[in-house]
């Protein structure tokens, strides 16, 4: 007798955990990897500091769920700010939209972080807005992975 079994068993791949450099500029990111270090552990020295880390990668990705951590969004959401403030009547327009480009700009300096960090570029020079270039690193170094 023969038992041919055609259910595929599918493994559940865990996501690498990368570190975004974008959450050094949030407050509060310290005393989440402080807590996360402080919790006690048992065990061996080792197998300490390895429960250690891995609290410390599982309080970070809750920390980072609770962020919005798309820069596009927060980009596309400042200039529609910025255009809704133009067409309004309202008293102190110009510190209003002034206050939203700040923010527009800083969201743009995420999304090039972001970009930098993705493309593993180091010479990146300081106030380079070419993400387009960037994003062309990261779709060749995918097409060679991939190979």
């Amino acid at each position: 007798m023969l038992v041919l079994d055609t259910e595929k068993e599918r493994k559940k791949w865990k996501k690498r955990f990368q570190f975004d450099k974008r959450w050094l500029q949030h407050d509060g990111i310290q005393e989440v990897v402080k807590e996360a270090w402080n919790t006690p552990c048992e065990g061996t020295r080792w197998f300490k500091v390895k429960q250690k880390i891995r609290n410390c990668r599982v309080e970070l990705l809750k920390w980072s769920s609770s962020k919005k951590g798309n820069s596009m969004e927060r980009i596309k959401w400042c200039k529609n700010q910025i255009e809704d403030m133009k067409e309004s009547n309202a008293e102190n327009k110009k510190q209003k939209i002034q206050e939203m480009k700040g923010l527009l700009n800083m969201a743009y300096e995420d999304e090039e972080t972001y970009w930098n960090q993705k493309a593993r570029v180091r010479w990146l020079k300081e106030g380079d807005k070419n993400t387009q270039f960037f994003h062309a690193t990261v779709k060749g170094r995918r097409r060679r992975n991939r190979l």
